[in-house]
């Protein structure tokens, strides 16, 4: 349980659109709109930490920014 409220700490600290938690499937579902990119990859490690692997991510992004989000990720060509 703590691990779970020092995941949840990190996300509260978005401050988060809606949380949802699914105890029976071990899942929880944050939806945020980060500031930047740094903010959210700060709370992806602090979950990646508590649950000792790598959460699931769906970004959502304006399509102008899709391309530096990849970039950012290690994925695509590097300009």
């Amino acid at each position: 349980m703590e691990r779970l409220q020092s995941i949840l700490g990190a996300y509260q600290a978005l401050n988060p659109i809606g949380i949802y938690a699914s105890i029976t499937r071990r899942a929880v579902t944050i939806i945020v709109d980060a500031p930047n990119a740094d903010a959210l990859f700060e709370a992806l490690h602090a979950t990646w930490v508590g649950a000792q692997n790598y959460p699931d991510v769906w970004p959502v992004v304006e399509m102008s920014k899709f391309p530096a989000l990849l970039q950012r990720a290690g994925i695509g060509p590097q300009v």
